[in-house]
């Protein structure tokens, strides 16, 4: 079996895994299923169908460079990342995610298919959706951050001039 049609069919196995896995993060060990579970299922479908695509040597070699096109849409993983930052994870803590996300995905997938011819190739295009769908999680994680960043030192901001402003000080 294709490593894509392993993760049509086996999904809700490591989508399970995925989650288990957050629930050992600190800022997630009281979150509920649903957010444990949040857009990996999505994720799992784009980087299927992103496999099964057909790609030349110069797109991988674009896409392991952080060059992959950009669609129009947001994507499950730019969610997943803008999900995580509200949460309070931290970088290495999503990077962590997608750790293990892969090594599950690749684990389960050699248990039941290492005799295959094609793995190689099917594992070097995994790696590389798997690298893409990262890089548009860290990229809206960091926006989001950097959100929350700028909201809060405006905040000190505005409390530091109107105390400087105050008659009685």
């Amino acid at each position: 079996m294709r490593l894509a049609d392993f993760l049509d069919r086996y999904r809700d196995a490591i989508v399970d895994e995925a989650a288990e896995f957050a629930k050992s993060l600190p800022s997630l060990k009281n979150a509920t299923d649903e957010t444990l579970r949040d857009h990996f299922a999505q994720c799992l479908e784009a980087i299927a169908t992103d496999i099964r695509a057909p790609q030349s040597r110069t797109q991988s070699i674009e896409k392991s460079q952080g060059k992959a096109p950009r669609g129009p849409a947001t994507t499950a993983a730019e969610e997943h990342g803008v999900a995580r930052a509200n949460s309070g994870l931290t970088t290495s803590q999503l990077v962590s995610e997608y750790r293990a996300l892969r090594a599950s995905v690749l684990r389960l997938w050699l248990d039941h298919h290492a005799d295959s011819g094609h793995i190689v190739d099917d594992i070097t295009r995994f790696n590389e959706a798997v690298d893409q769908a990262l890089a548009e999680s860290i990229v809206r994680f960091e926006e989001q951050v950097d959100s929350w960043r700028h909201i809060f030192l405006g905040v000190v901001g505005h409390d530091l001039r109107t105390r400087r402003s105050m008659p009685w000080r």
